[in-house]
């Protein structure tokens, strides 16, 4: 393992201190493996126990630190109980559309976008943004064989 490797684990271990997201690159590190070099069986086995374990133990360590870290617990606790866990996956859907839209729409690009709540699945543009999402889940369902880039990018949990 190079120095490389172990700035990646580095880099990795800070973004966790600074950015509770980046806890997906674990798993967007085994889609790769999974999706594009499209690895399977033994060398998938090898390729996680040489190259992935090592961003596995770190997140389960930051996940141990977290939980028993008071203050960190006290926040998770509250940032929960401020609504319902229904409106936030609705207001997430609409801000990956909000999201998507900017590149169609850049002239409302700013640093702090006040994004609305949702409270209801009716409530415009939610069954659009809800629309597009399943429809990118589909698109990339489909094409994980002819376009495994586009798979990946567009859905993060899509290869079979």
């Amino acid at each position: 393992m190079g120095l490389r490797y172990w700035g990646a684990i580095f880099c990795f271990s800070l973004a966790l201190l600074s950015k509770e997201a980046a806890v997906t690159l674990p798993v967007a590190l085994l889609l790769w493996d999974l999706g594009l070099r499209r690895r399977r069986g033994t060398h998938l086995r090898e390729a996680f126990l040489c190259w992935h374990l090592l961003f596995w133990v770190v997140l389960c360590l930051f996940f141990a630190i977290a939980y028993f870290h008071p203050r960190y617990a006290y926040l998770a606790r509250y940032s929960l109980a401020v609504r319902p866990s229904y409106e936030n996956l609705l207001s997430q859907i609409n801000t990956v559309g909000f999201s998507l839209s900017l590149f169609f729409v850049p002239s409302r690009l700013n640093f702090d976008h006040e994004l609305p709540l949702y409270h209801s699945l009716g409530q415009w543009p939610t069954p659009l943004w809800l629309l597009l999402l399943v429809a990118m889940l589909a698109a990339a369902f489909l094409s994980r064989h002819k376009a495994p880039f586009f798979s990946l990018a567009s859905s993060g949990f899509s290869f079979s």
